[in-house]
């Protein structure tokens, strides 16, 4: 996972799918925890980031990407 420094936003719908690993989504003012066979759906407004869990690395993809 490319290790995102800080909350951000992207201009379109974001959906992923989790691979491997485990760790957080950080969506707005939510925390959710995530692992392997995970998805994700963030709109284009939503402030957000993710975390591994620490000691881990979580394999992710993206669309659009």
């Amino acid at each position: 996972m490319r290790r995102s420094r800080g909350l951000h936003v992207h201009d379109s719908l974001e959906v992923g799918y989790c691979y491997d690993g485990r760790g957080i989504f950080v969506i707005e003012d939510k925390v959710f925890p995530f692992s392997a066979g995970d998805v994700c759906v963030i709109n284009s407004s939503e402030m957000h980031l993710a975390r591994s869990a620490e000691g881990t690395e979580s394999h992710w993809t993206f669309s659009p990407d």
